[in-house]
Protein backbone atom coordinates (compact mmCIF):
# COMPACT_ATOMS: atom_id res chain seq x y z
CA UNK A 1 0.00 0.00 0.00
CA UNK A 2 1.49 3.35 -1.37
CA UNK A 3 1.65 6.20 1.57
CA UNK A 4 0.37 9.35 0.38
CA UNK A 5 1.87 11.59 3.18
CA UNK A 6 5.03 10.78 1.25
CA UNK A 7 4.49 11.86 -2.15
CA UNK A 8 2.68 15.02 -0.20
CA UNK A 9 5.92 16.15 1.24
CA UNK A 10 8.52 14.72 -1.54
CA UNK A 11 6.03 16.94 -4.11
CA UNK A 12 6.32 19.98 -0.83
CA UNK A 13 2.36 20.84 -1.51
CA UNK A 14 0.93 24.02 0.35
CA UNK A 15 -1.83 23.41 2.51
CA UNK A 16 -4.35 23.99 -0.45
CA UNK A 17 -3.25 20.84 -2.30
CA UNK A 18 -2.93 17.19 -1.02
CA UNK A 19 -2.53 13.82 -2.43
CA UNK A 20 -5.99 12.13 -2.80
CA UNK A 21 -4.80 8.86 -3.99
CA UNK A 22 -1.87 7.22 -5.72
CA UNK A 23 -1.66 3.69 -7.74
CA UNK A 24 1.54 1.74 -9.27
CA UNK A 25 0.86 0.46 -12.49
CA UNK A 26 3.76 -3.09 -12.17
CA UNK A 27 2.83 -3.45 -16.45
CA UNK A 28 3.65 0.08 -17.51
CA UNK A 29 5.99 0.57 -14.36
CA UNK A 30 4.16 3.69 -14.00
CA UNK A 31 3.41 5.33 -10.72
CA UNK A 32 0.34 7.73 -10.59
CA UNK A 33 -0.27 10.48 -8.16
CA UNK A 34 -4.10 12.25 -8.07
CA UNK A 35 -3.92 15.82 -6.46
CA UNK A 36 -6.70 18.10 -5.38
CA UNK A 37 -7.15 20.72 -3.32
CA UNK A 38 -9.89 20.76 0.06
CA UNK A 39 -13.90 21.49 -0.93
CA UNK A 40 -14.31 25.00 -0.68
CA UNK A 41 -10.71 26.21 -1.16
CA UNK A 42 -9.81 29.49 -2.10
CA UNK A 43 -6.96 30.45 -4.21
CA UNK A 44 -4.87 33.25 -6.01
CA UNK A 45 -6.38 34.88 -8.96
CA UNK A 46 -3.03 34.78 -11.84
CA UNK A 47 -3.60 38.21 -12.21
CA UNK A 48 -4.03 40.22 -9.56
CA UNK A 49 -3.27 37.94 -6.91
CA UNK A 50 -7.20 38.49 -5.16
CA UNK A 51 -8.85 35.82 -3.42
CA UNK A 52 -10.87 33.96 -5.33
CA UNK A 53 -13.37 30.65 -4.94
CA UNK A 54 -13.29 28.01 -7.62
CA UNK A 55 -15.38 28.67 -10.74
CA UNK A 56 -14.56 24.99 -12.19
CA UNK A 57 -12.12 22.01 -12.24
CA UNK A 58 -10.11 20.83 -15.47
CA UNK A 59 -7.96 17.80 -15.18
CA UNK A 60 -4.15 17.76 -16.23
CA UNK A 61 -1.31 15.28 -15.92
CA UNK A 62 2.41 16.35 -15.80
CA UNK A 63 5.29 14.22 -15.76
CA UNK A 64 7.67 14.13 -12.46
CA UNK A 65 10.96 12.98 -11.77
CA UNK A 66 11.40 9.10 -11.89
CA UNK A 67 11.08 7.32 -8.91
CA UNK A 68 13.51 4.31 -9.05
CA UNK A 69 12.78 2.68 -13.01
CA UNK A 70 9.14 3.79 -12.61
CA UNK A 71 7.90 6.95 -14.81
CA UNK A 72 5.75 9.21 -12.40
CA UNK A 73 2.42 11.49 -13.36
CA UNK A 74 0.85 14.04 -11.92
CA UNK A 75 -2.60 14.35 -12.09
CA UNK A 76 -4.82 17.35 -10.35
CA UNK A 77 -7.93 19.07 -11.21
CA UNK A 78 -7.02 22.67 -11.39
CA UNK A 79 -9.72 24.89 -10.82
CA UNK A 80 -10.36 28.36 -12.84
CA UNK A 81 -11.44 30.79 -10.86
CA UNK A 82 -13.91 33.75 -10.93
CA UNK A 83 -12.37 37.07 -9.98
CA UNK A 84 -14.69 39.81 -9.02
CA UNK A 85 -11.76 42.28 -9.65
CA UNK A 86 -10.62 41.41 -12.99
CA UNK A 87 -14.33 40.89 -14.40
CA UNK A 88 -12.99 36.77 -15.82
CA UNK A 89 -12.77 33.23 -15.06
CA UNK A 90 -9.29 32.51 -15.27
CA UNK A 91 -7.03 28.94 -14.78
CA UNK A 92 -5.35 29.25 -11.55
CA UNK A 93 -1.55 28.94 -11.38
CA UNK A 94 -0.26 25.72 -9.32
CA UNK A 95 2.60 25.25 -6.89
CA UNK A 96 4.57 22.51 -8.76
CA UNK A 97 4.79 23.02 -12.59
CA UNK A 98 5.39 26.46 -14.75
CA UNK A 99 2.27 27.64 -16.74
CA UNK A 100 1.27 26.10 -19.49
CA UNK A 101 4.64 23.33 -18.73
CA UNK A 102 4.13 19.73 -19.09
CA UNK A 103 5.77 18.85 -16.28
CA UNK A 104 7.06 19.15 -13.08
CA UNK A 105 9.21 22.13 -11.73
CA UNK A 106 12.02 19.51 -10.58
CA UNK A 107 11.78 17.58 -13.69
CA UNK A 108 12.68 20.90 -15.74
CA UNK A 109 15.31 21.66 -13.23
CA UNK A 110 16.73 18.85 -13.70
CA UNK A 111 16.84 18.61 -17.57
CA UNK A 112 18.78 22.64 -17.41
CA UNK A 113 21.01 20.89 -14.62
CA UNK A 114 22.15 18.03 -16.86
CA UNK A 115 22.27 20.42 -20.22
CA UNK A 116 25.46 22.69 -18.58
CA UNK A 117 27.25 19.43 -18.74
CA UNK A 118 26.40 17.74 -21.79
CA UNK A 119 24.30 18.04 -24.96
CA UNK A 120 20.59 17.81 -25.16
CA UNK A 121 20.62 14.73 -27.07
CA UNK A 122 22.23 13.13 -24.85
CA UNK A 123 19.58 14.99 -21.49
CA UNK A 124 16.44 14.03 -23.72
CA UNK A 125 17.63 9.96 -24.17
CA UNK A 126 17.94 10.09 -20.67
CA UNK A 127 14.98 12.04 -19.00
CA UNK A 128 12.69 9.59 -21.65
CA UNK A 129 11.77 12.90 -23.80
CA UNK A 130 12.50 14.61 -27.04
CA UNK A 131 15.67 16.97 -27.88
CA UNK A 132 13.23 20.33 -28.59
CA UNK A 133 11.32 19.64 -25.39
CA UNK A 134 14.70 20.26 -23.19
CA UNK A 135 15.60 23.00 -25.57
CA UNK A 136 12.23 24.35 -24.60
CA UNK A 137 13.50 24.05 -20.80
CA UNK A 138 16.60 25.45 -21.76
CA UNK A 139 14.88 28.52 -23.15
CA UNK A 140 12.56 29.03 -20.23
CA UNK A 141 15.14 28.86 -17.88
CA UNK A 142 17.36 31.57 -19.76
CA UNK A 143 14.44 33.82 -20.25
CA UNK A 144 13.87 33.35 -16.07
CA UNK A 145 17.46 34.27 -15.79
CA UNK A 146 18.13 37.32 -17.62
CA UNK A 147 14.59 38.47 -16.66
CA UNK A 148 16.50 38.82 -13.46
CA UNK A 149 19.47 40.32 -14.45
CA UNK A 150 20.73 43.36 -12.99
CA UNK A 151 23.28 45.55 -14.79
CA UNK A 152 22.98 48.96 -12.40
CA UNK A 153 26.62 48.37 -11.71
CA UNK A 154 27.96 47.71 -14.91
CA UNK A 155 31.39 49.52 -15.85
CA UNK A 156 34.15 47.66 -17.51
CA UNK A 157 33.26 45.24 -20.37
CA UNK A 158 34.58 42.72 -22.75
CA UNK A 159 33.40 42.53 -26.25
CA UNK A 160 34.03 39.15 -28.37
CA UNK A 161 32.78 37.36 -31.09
CA UNK A 162 32.31 33.34 -31.68
CA UNK A 163 32.00 31.50 -34.77
CA UNK A 164 28.47 29.76 -34.98
CA UNK A 165 29.17 28.46 -38.60
CA UNK A 166 30.79 28.48 -41.77
CA UNK A 167 31.45 32.06 -43.27
CA UNK A 168 30.70 35.14 -41.45
CA UNK A 169 28.21 33.65 -38.74
CA UNK A 170 28.99 35.07 -35.80
CA UNK A 171 27.50 35.61 -32.20
CA UNK A 172 28.27 38.24 -30.03
CA UNK A 173 29.56 38.15 -26.26
CA UNK A 174 29.66 41.08 -23.84
CA UNK A 175 31.01 40.20 -20.34
CA UNK A 176 31.41 42.07 -17.48
CA UNK A 177 34.98 42.54 -16.59
CA UNK A 178 34.29 42.80 -13.14
CA UNK A 179 32.35 39.70 -11.89
CA UNK A 180 33.54 38.01 -15.13
CA UNK A 181 30.47 36.64 -16.36
CA UNK A 182 28.36 36.87 -19.42
CA UNK A 183 25.39 39.50 -19.34
CA UNK A 184 24.89 39.62 -23.11
CA UNK A 185 24.52 37.90 -26.32
CA UNK A 186 23.24 38.44 -29.84
CA UNK A 187 23.15 36.95 -32.88
CA UNK A 188 25.68 38.70 -35.61
CA UNK A 189 28.51 41.40 -35.20
CA UNK A 190 28.18 44.51 -37.16
CA UNK A 191 28.18 48.08 -35.66
CA UNK A 192 24.61 47.57 -34.51
CA UNK A 193 25.58 45.23 -31.94
CA UNK A 194 26.72 47.24 -29.57
CA UNK A 195 23.56 49.66 -30.11
CA UNK A 196 21.05 46.58 -28.86
CA UNK A 197 23.41 45.59 -26.13
CA UNK A 198 22.69 48.90 -24.86
CA UNK A 199 19.16 48.75 -25.35
CA UNK A 200 19.19 45.35 -23.38
CA UNK A 201 21.31 47.37 -20.62
CA UNK A 202 18.43 50.09 -20.27
CA UNK A 203 15.79 47.48 -19.99
CA UNK A 204 18.18 45.90 -17.15
CA UNK A 205 18.80 48.99 -15.16
CA UNK A 206 21.76 49.80 -16.66
CA UNK A 207 22.95 53.00 -18.01
CA UNK A 208 25.48 53.31 -21.58
CA UNK A 209 26.64 56.53 -20.38
CA UNK A 210 27.75 55.14 -17.17
CA UNK A 211 30.18 52.85 -19.45
CA UNK A 212 33.92 53.62 -18.71
CA UNK A 213 35.87 50.70 -20.16
CA UNK A 214 35.48 48.51 -23.34
CA UNK A 215 37.92 45.77 -24.30
CA UNK A 216 37.77 44.46 -27.55
CA UNK A 217 39.86 43.58 -31.03
CA UNK A 218 40.50 45.33 -34.05
CA UNK A 219 36.93 45.08 -35.38
CA UNK A 220 36.15 48.41 -37.23
CA UNK A 221 31.89 47.41 -36.65
CA UNK A 222 32.78 47.06 -32.62
CA UNK A 223 34.68 50.50 -32.54
CA UNK A 224 32.54 52.17 -34.11
CA UNK A 225 29.57 50.99 -32.27
CA UNK A 226 31.26 51.64 -28.88
CA UNK A 227 32.35 55.70 -30.15
CA UNK A 228 28.27 55.91 -31.29
CA UNK A 229 26.50 54.19 -28.27
CA UNK A 230 28.76 54.72 -25.20
CA UNK A 231 30.11 57.88 -25.52
CA UNK A 232 32.10 58.29 -21.77
CA UNK A 233 33.67 54.84 -22.82
CA UNK A 234 37.37 54.38 -23.10
CA UNK A 235 38.41 51.58 -25.41
CA UNK A 236 41.72 49.02 -24.32
CA UNK A 237 42.76 47.08 -27.59
CA UNK A 238 42.92 43.68 -26.65
CA UNK A 239 46.38 42.57 -26.30
CA UNK A 240 45.64 39.10 -27.57
CA UNK A 241 44.65 39.95 -30.66
CA UNK A 242 47.03 42.65 -31.47
CA UNK A 243 49.69 39.72 -30.50
CA UNK A 244 48.01 37.38 -32.93
CA UNK A 245 48.64 39.86 -35.68
CA UNK A 246 52.18 38.90 -35.13
CA UNK A 247 51.77 35.21 -35.30
CA UNK A 248 50.19 35.26 -38.14
CA UNK A 249 53.25 37.33 -39.69
CA UNK A 250 55.60 35.11 -38.68
CA UNK A 251 53.71 32.40 -40.10
CA UNK A 252 53.49 34.33 -43.00
CA UNK A 253 57.46 34.11 -42.92
CA UNK A 254 57.85 30.68 -42.10
CA UNK A 255 55.64 29.38 -45.05
CA UNK A 256 57.54 31.75 -47.64
CA UNK A 257 61.15 30.39 -46.32
CA UNK A 258 59.47 26.93 -45.80
CA UNK A 259 58.83 27.06 -49.97
CA UNK A 260 62.48 27.59 -50.28
CA UNK A 261 63.88 25.20 -47.48
CA UNK A 262 62.10 22.14 -47.28
CA UNK A 263 63.94 21.20 -44.43
CA UNK A 264 62.29 23.59 -42.22
CA UNK A 265 59.41 21.30 -41.30
CA UNK A 266 57.18 20.90 -38.25
CA UNK A 267 58.26 24.49 -37.02
CA UNK A 268 54.98 26.28 -36.86
CA UNK A 269 53.90 26.08 -33.70
CA UNK A 270 57.52 26.13 -31.51
CA UNK A 271 57.18 29.76 -33.27
CA UNK A 272 53.96 30.88 -32.74
CA UNK A 273 53.96 29.55 -28.83
CA UNK A 274 55.89 30.83 -25.89
CA UNK A 275 59.08 29.70 -24.98
CA UNK A 276 58.26 28.50 -22.08
CA UNK A 277 55.71 26.75 -23.50
CA UNK A 278 57.64 24.30 -25.07
CA UNK A 279 59.20 20.80 -24.69
CA UNK A 280 63.19 21.07 -24.35
CA UNK A 281 63.24 19.03 -28.07
CA UNK A 282 61.18 21.92 -29.32
CA UNK A 283 63.37 24.78 -27.71
CA UNK A 284 66.27 23.26 -29.53
CA UNK A 285 65.45 22.65 -32.80
CA UNK A 286 63.82 26.58 -32.61
CA UNK A 287 67.17 27.82 -31.82
CA UNK A 288 68.42 25.84 -34.33
CA UNK A 289 65.77 27.05 -36.98
CA UNK A 290 65.89 30.84 -35.99
CA UNK A 291 70.27 31.01 -35.99
CA UNK A 292 70.33 29.02 -39.77
CA UNK A 293 67.35 31.15 -41.31
CA UNK A 294 67.59 34.84 -41.16
CA UNK A 295 64.34 35.59 -42.13
CA UNK A 296 63.10 33.53 -39.70
CA UNK A 297 64.70 34.54 -36.90
CA UNK A 298 63.90 37.87 -37.57
CA UNK A 299 60.39 37.50 -37.41
CA UNK A 300 60.71 35.31 -34.43
CA UNK A 301 62.64 37.78 -32.02
CA UNK A 302 59.81 40.66 -33.60
CA UNK A 303 57.32 38.49 -32.17
CA UNK A 304 58.43 37.97 -29.08
CA UNK A 305 59.87 41.66 -28.64
CA UNK A 306 55.88 42.92 -29.02
CA UNK A 307 55.03 40.56 -26.04
CA UNK A 308 57.81 43.00 -24.07
CA UNK A 309 55.42 46.24 -24.47
CA UNK A 310 53.33 44.48 -21.98
CA UNK A 311 56.30 43.66 -19.53
CA UNK A 312 57.29 47.50 -19.42
CA UNK A 313 57.31 49.18 -15.91
CA UNK A 314 55.16 52.18 -17.58
CA UNK A 315 52.87 53.64 -20.51
CA UNK A 316 55.98 55.82 -21.72
CA UNK A 317 58.42 53.29 -21.75
CA UNK A 318 55.87 50.81 -23.91
CA UNK A 319 55.41 54.03 -26.17
CA UNK A 320 59.37 54.60 -26.22
CA UNK A 321 59.32 50.33 -27.28
CA UNK A 322 56.80 50.66 -29.77
CA UNK A 323 58.25 53.73 -31.86
CA UNK A 324 61.50 51.55 -31.81
CA UNK A 325 59.58 48.17 -33.29
CA UNK A 326 57.63 50.21 -35.48
CA UNK A 327 60.94 51.83 -36.82
CA UNK A 328 62.64 47.97 -36.59
CA UNK A 329 59.61 46.50 -38.64
CA UNK A 330 60.08 49.19 -41.72
CA UNK A 331 63.92 49.06 -42.02
CA UNK A 332 64.19 45.15 -41.63
CA UNK A 333 61.59 44.62 -44.98
CA UNK A 334 59.81 41.63 -43.70
CA UNK A 335 56.44 43.07 -45.40
CA UNK A 336 54.11 41.10 -43.40
CA UNK A 337 55.60 42.91 -40.63
CA UNK A 338 54.52 46.18 -42.10
CA UNK A 339 51.11 45.36 -41.98
CA UNK A 340 51.46 44.74 -38.22
CA UNK A 341 53.54 48.10 -37.77
CA UNK A 342 50.84 50.25 -39.89
CA UNK A 343 48.33 49.11 -36.94
CA UNK A 344 50.01 49.81 -34.46
CA UNK A 345 50.57 52.94 -35.30
CA UNK A 346 46.74 53.73 -36.26
CA UNK A 347 45.87 52.75 -32.60
CA UNK A 348 48.81 53.59 -30.47
CA UNK A 349 46.74 55.33 -28.02
CA UNK A 350 44.25 52.23 -27.62
CA UNK A 351 46.79 49.79 -27.80
CA UNK A 352 49.03 51.67 -24.65
CA UNK A 353 45.19 52.14 -22.65
CA UNK A 354 45.87 48.79 -21.27
CA UNK A 355 48.71 50.38 -18.94
CA UNK A 356 45.69 52.61 -17.38
CA UNK A 357 43.00 49.81 -17.30
CA UNK A 358 44.73 46.67 -17.53
CA UNK A 359 41.58 44.84 -19.18
CA UNK A 360 42.13 41.69 -22.04
CA UNK A 361 40.01 39.32 -23.74
CA UNK A 362 41.76 36.65 -22.33
CA UNK A 363 38.89 35.16 -19.98
CA UNK A 364 36.32 36.11 -23.08
CA UNK A 365 38.84 33.85 -25.29
CA UNK A 366 38.92 31.20 -22.77
CA UNK A 367 35.25 30.83 -22.82
CA UNK A 368 35.28 31.30 -26.63
CA UNK A 369 37.30 27.67 -26.50
CA UNK A 370 34.52 26.14 -24.21
CA UNK A 371 31.77 27.70 -26.69
CA UNK A 372 33.35 25.82 -29.60
CA UNK A 373 33.61 22.86 -27.66
CA UNK A 374 30.13 22.14 -26.80
CA UNK A 375 29.10 23.76 -29.89
CA UNK A 376 31.33 20.41 -31.52
CA UNK A 377 29.82 18.09 -28.76
CA UNK A 378 26.61 19.17 -30.14
CA UNK A 379 27.10 19.16 -33.65
CA UNK A 380 26.00 22.51 -34.29
CA UNK A 381 23.05 24.21 -33.56
CA UNK A 382 20.69 24.73 -36.55
CA UNK A 383 19.03 27.90 -34.59
CA UNK A 384 21.25 30.93 -33.42
CA UNK A 385 18.92 31.38 -30.43
CA UNK A 386 19.34 28.05 -29.73
CA UNK A 387 23.54 28.75 -29.35
CA UNK A 388 22.49 31.95 -27.54
CA UNK A 389 20.53 29.85 -24.98
CA UNK A 390 23.73 27.62 -24.25
CA UNK A 391 26.09 30.34 -23.68
CA UNK A 392 24.02 32.30 -21.54
CA UNK A 393 23.34 28.94 -19.40
CA UNK A 394 27.02 27.79 -19.45
CA UNK A 395 28.50 31.20 -19.11
CA UNK A 396 26.34 33.11 -16.78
Amino acid sequence: MLDIDVFAKLLRLDDKWSVTDASFDEKEMILRLRLGPPRGTEFPCPVCGSSCKAHDFRERTWRALDMGEAECEVTARVPRVDCKKCGKIITADVPWARKGSGFLFSFEERCVAMAKAMPMSRVAELMGVSADTVMSMVGRHVDDLTEKMDLSGLRKIGVDETSRGKGHDYVTVVMDMVTKKVVYVCYGSNFNTIGRFCNWMVRHGGDPYEITDVSCDLDKSFNLGVDVFLPNAKVTYDKFHLLSKASEAVDSVRRTEQAKDKDIKRMRYPLLRRPKNLTNEEKERLGSVVTDNHDIGLAYRMKESLWDTYQLGSKEDALDHLEHWIRWAYMKGLVPFHKVAKLIEKHMDKILRWYDSKLNNGLLEGMNSVIQAFKRSARGYSDPQTMINMIYLRCS
